[in-house]
């Protein structure tokens, strides 16, 4: 009879502590880490970040070429992707050259495609 009470008594602590596990490694703001899935930009980029793209937005703005490709700008700690499609080479190098006058930029990474 002992021996089976100490079995049921093994078998609730494991049910019990395998929950606390999934709480603990559970994809939440409450500390788990989320994997793969549903990250959304705005909530993983820091407040420097989207101030830095919109920095480079703005300077793409007052340019009505690069105002007009509609380029997608992405910054993460001070490099700032470009991502989109261009006409020329030029154009791309056009966007590169804006990006890196804006204080802030350490570095652009050139994701644009030549079309």
């Amino acid at each position: 009879m002992r021996a089976s009470g100490l079995l049921g008594v093994g078998w609730v602590v494991g049910v019990m502590l395998s929950g606390c596990i999934a709480a603990v490694v559970g994809n939440g703001p409450y500390g788990g880490a989320s994997v793969g899935g549903n990250v959304n930009h705005s909530q993983a980029v820091s407040a420097a970040d989207r101030a830095l793209e919109a920095a480079v937005r703005e300077r793409f703005d007052a340019d009505a070429l690069l105002h007009s490709l509609g380029l997608a700008i992405r910054a993460r700690d001070g490099t700032v992707t470009l991502m989109g499609t261009v006409v020329t080479a030029g154009q791309g190098d056009r966007a590169i050259r804006a990006a890196r006058t804006v204080a802030g930029v350490v570095a652009v990474n050139n994701q644009l495609r030549v079309n």
